[in-house]
C-alpha cells in the first residue's frame, strides 16, 4: 500500500538506504500484526476484541511518529491505517468463514 498511494515510511536507522530500512521494518511489523489478526479472527472475534485493536494499532502509530520512526504524508491521518486494519481484519474473517464455515 505504501509504494502506491505514498501514505507513509518508517525511517529507523538499520540501514544506509531508506527504501531497505522501510522494508525491514515494515516486515517486522506486518508479521507481528499477522500474528495478532490470526488470534483475534480465530478465537477472539468480539466487539470489545475489535475495539482493543483498533485502539492498539492507533496507540502503535502515534508512538511511532511521536518517536520519529513513523513519517506520515500530510493527506494522511494514524486513524486512517487503524480503520484500514480494520476492515482488513472484517473482510479476512469473512472469507475464513466462507472458506472454513465448521470453524
Amino acid at each position: 500500500m505504501t509504494a502506491i498511494v505514498g501514505s507513509h515510511h518508517y525511517k529507523v536507522g538499520w540501514f544506509d538506504s531508506p527504501y531497505q530500512d522501510h522494508v525491514a521494518f515494515s516486515v517486522l511489523v506486518w508479521i507481528i500484526y499477522a500474528l495478532l489478526l490470526t488470534i483475534v479472527i480465530i478465537k477472539f472475534y468480539r466487539l470489545k476484541w475489535l475495539v482493543s485493536l483498533f485502539i492498539a494499532d492507533f496507540a502503535f502509530h502515534i508512538i511511532m511518529e511521536k518517536m520519529d520512526i513513523l513519517v506520515i504524508n500530510s493527506f494522511w491521518n494514524p486513524v486512517f491505517f487503524s480503520v484500514i486494519l480494520m476492515l482488513l481484519l472484517m473482510l479476512i474473517r469473512k472469507l475464513n468463514n466462507y472458506m472454513f464455515p465448521s470453524f
